[in-house]
């Protein structure tokens, strides 16, 4: 039976991912009317279930036979009769192969096999899609041999025997099994389907037309571009923890439920850059795709053949920071052993598979390195929850309406948090937080104005919630884990073995389970336990919490101090951006109170000067003040910049002051904008967020400051509200001089 469960299933699953979400509805309420043997499915089981569930109520309360009949008549009540229809149709293909590979005249009755091969039946009872009447499909075994046999949705018993085609079935039933659900930051496992909350996105060159991250929007994606031509390379771009991973998930998760891409692409494939370059030793492409498959028979040399077909999800590819030797060569041969690295850039490059789709998954704009390396891409910024959607990420949360709509209202009456929430990791921090305050019968009790002050939320939630009496072993563990995070970034590792976390007495300690996952890979004797951060995102802001941590009296780690976060190659220095930013914003007084009264140590002001110091020094060298009248030169609308400048991305200016932004404390940004006389931005397109950050520290600016702007402008959706620039800075003032 449990064969046969399985085949049900797959069945199922097939049709109820085809059918929209007010079909699935519909297909609930009529499912439960649906009587066999006077019985029907419980209105309380049916009702808030997914595909997922609805699969498994059929299958276990009807059986495998009778939930596919009852699958098929439920469809056809509920007016989706061209998917009841695939579905019969589907299901009498599965029992016609069965019957064929068994010798069976119709399923369920056997046939006593001949000695020679057997042939099929010609006439009208031959089942759709057999071989030809002639051609011989089964030869007995032998007398040792057990026989062969092919089970619904199984497939043949070895998989060398399934072409292309059969196995892109199997393949993409097995993403479907192994990516059905997802682990949050805390290591909770949710099912896709329910916590995956629509995306805005928008793409190039219409950047002002944000879209939800629907079906439609995805199949976008890989449209034809301005000149016909079929996109091969898609960028996600955005900052830390706007969902860009999720996406890339969902892109896979609904390419296998046949949502997407489905006359295009005949497997797709998604792989980690940071676990691909963090691989020891040496691997292929096909090694790689192997990997992915769910059994070592893959036809990998067929999929090769039509590269066209294949689309891989690159997740993280900001990773590729360190170029490759200059001697090494790309990587033009699929089945050619070399670094991840090597691997990994020769895809990017078109080097390896040039026909293949890649949807590559990176943050912001790429340093020129990593740009060089993109062949043509075609970019798309993921630009968050829309207020809409999150309300619903709040009520996909906690799955209960009255404490999700008190979560909600209670975020929406302090503005500055609720406009923080459009970044996913921030609400899924926020709710967090809130989840444990509503166990404790508290509201939230303080105003968050910063990604840093959400995150420091977060620590003080963890460290609130341990007994009193293990506070003070909490708080010790806390900071061996931020220096842990520290070698980590600094160094360009996610991943840390058991060595590691012992070397600073972490195995075992209760910070581990919070903010470190446990990952097993099989090695070559035995099986490799690494561990890394619950997000990319928290390891960076435990590394710029270490830096307040340490101990005044105590020696500076040349290796690790200030100055190797906030010096050398700024290109190299990109994955420190949001280290960087994270730093600016525990420095204020406030904060700093905050983290003395959490960890029970003195936050190190000597940092704060260090910082301070490093700011002023930028201002070294500027140009002198442009003279008055040309403070904003704007590029006219019609104007086009050439290719070259428009690679360029001189935002190093805008950056810096989105990192005195994250401080919120005046008097130091006053004080940090002393040494820099003039601040010049350069072909900048000003976001929303853009303008507040600017807005806000000229505010702060000390007198005599010159802002000067070349080639800016509004980002087109700013533009239609048909207030310039300088207006909106002027405004932002305040009426002060």
């Amino acid at each position: 039976m449990e064969p046969r469960a399985a085949a049900a299933r797959e069945l199922l699953l097939g049709a109820l991912e085809d059918l929209s979400q007010e079909h699935l509805k519909r297909f609930r309420h009529k499912l439960r009317d649906q009587r066999v043997d006077g019985r029907n499915i419980p209105w309380g089981r049916l009702e808030g279930a997914d595909t997922l569930d609805l699969v498994e109520l059929l299958v276990r309360f009807y059986g495998p036979e009778r939930a596919l009949d009852v699958a098929q008549k439920t469809l056809q009540r509920a007016d989706v009769r061209d998917v009841a229809a695939r579905l019969k149709e589907r299901r009498l293909q599965s029992e016609c192969r069965v019957g064929l590979h068994l010798g069976l005249s119709r399923p369920g009755r056997f046939l006593r096999l001949p000695p020679k091969s057997i042939r099929v039946p010609r006439g009208p009872a031959a089942c759709p899609g057999a071989p030809s009447p002639d051609a011989p499909f089964h030869t007995p075994p032998g007398p040792r041999d057990p026989p062969q046999l092919s089970l619904p949705g199984l497939g043949p018993s070895s998989p060398a025997q399934l072409s292309v085609s059969e196995y892109k079935k199997k393949y993409r039933e097995h993403v479907l099994r192994q990516h059905a659900k997802v682990k949050e930051r805390d290591a909770r496992s949710v099912k896709i389907s329910k916590r995956f909350t629509k995306l805005l996105i928008a793409e190039e060159p219409e950047a002002e037309r944000a879209r939800r991250s629907d079906t439609h929007t995805f199949n976008r994606l890989f449209g034809r571009d301005e000149e016909g031509e079929r996109r091969l390379t898609v960028a996600l771009q955005g900052p830390a923890g706007i969902g860009k991973t999720m996406a890339a998930r969902k892109i896979l998760y609904d390419w296998a439920a046949g949502k997407l891409y489905h006359s295009h692409v005949d497997f797709a494939f998604f792989l980690s850059c940071r676990e691909l370059l963090e691989r020891p030793g040496t691997c292929s492409l096909a090694d790689l795709i192997l990997d992915q498959c769910p059994d070592r028979e893959a036809p990998v040399q067929q999929m090769l053949a039509q590269s066209e077909r294949l689309l891989f999800i690159l997740d993280g590819v900001d990773e590729m920071l360190a170029p490759e030797p200059a001697e090494a060569a790309p990587c033009r041969n699929p089945h050619e052993a070399a670094s991840g690295a090597r691997v990994l850039g020769s895809l990017l490059s078109k080097e390896l598979l040039p026909a293949a789709r890649l949807l590559v998954t990176r943050r912001g704009a790429a340093p020129g390195r990593l740009q060089a390396r993109l062949c043509s891409p075609q970019c798309a910024e993921v630009c968050g929850f829309s207020d809409k959607d999150r309300k619903k990420y709040f009520y996909k949360f906690f799955q209960d309406e009255w404490k999700a709509e008190h979560a909600y209202r209670s975020v929406k009456e302090n503005e500055m948090l609720f406009s923080l929430c459009f970044v996913p990791a921030v609400c899924w921090i926020v709710c967090t937080v809130l989840r444990q305050q509503l166990q404790r019968g508290q509201d939230l009790w303080r105003a968050s104005k910063t990604t840093t002050s959400v995150y420091l939320l977060f620590v003080a939630s963890v460290l609130r919630s341990a007994p009193a009496a293990d506070g003070a072993q909490l708080q010790r563990e806390l900071r061996k884990l931020c220096r842990l995070a520290r070698d980590g970034v600094l160094g360009g590792r996610a991943r840390f073995s058991e060595e590691d976390l012992e070397r600073l007495q972490l195995c075992g300690a209760k910070v581990q389970t919070q903010f470190l996952s446990k990952k097993e890979m099989p090695g070559v004797l035995e099986t490799e336990v690494t561990y890394q951060f619950i997000d990319q995102s928290f390891q960076e802001f435990l590394a710029a919490l270490s830096y307040l941590l340490e101990d005044e009296g105590a020696p500076r780690a040349a290796a690790g101090g200030i100055e190797a976060l906030l010096q050398g190659d700024p290109e190299l220095r990109g994955h420190l951006k949001l280290t960087t930013r994270f730093l600016f914003g525990l420095l204020s007084t406030e904060r700093m109170c905050e983290i003395e009264r959490h960890f029970g140590c003195t936050a190190s002001e000597r940092v704060k000067q260090q910082v301070l110091r490093w700011v002023q020094d930028q201002g070294q060298g500027c140009p002198r003040a442009a003279p008055e009248g040309t403070e904003e030169i704007l590029a006219p609308q019609g104007t086009e910049e050439s290719e070259e400048e428009e690679g360029e991305e001189l935002d190093s200016p805008l950056e810096l002051l989105y990192c005195l932004y994250e401080t919120q404390e005046d008097a130091f940004v006053h004080q940090a904008l002393r040494g820099l006389p003039e601040l010049v931005l350069e072909r900048v397109h000003f976001s929303r967020m853009d303008l507040a950050v600017l807005s806000y520290c000229v505010r702060c600016c000390p007198a005599g400051q010159a802002l000067r702007l070349v080639s800016c402008r509004l980002a087109a959706a700013q533009e239609k509200k048909k207030r310039s620039l300088m207006k909106r800075l002027q405004g932002s003032l305040g009426g002060s001089s």
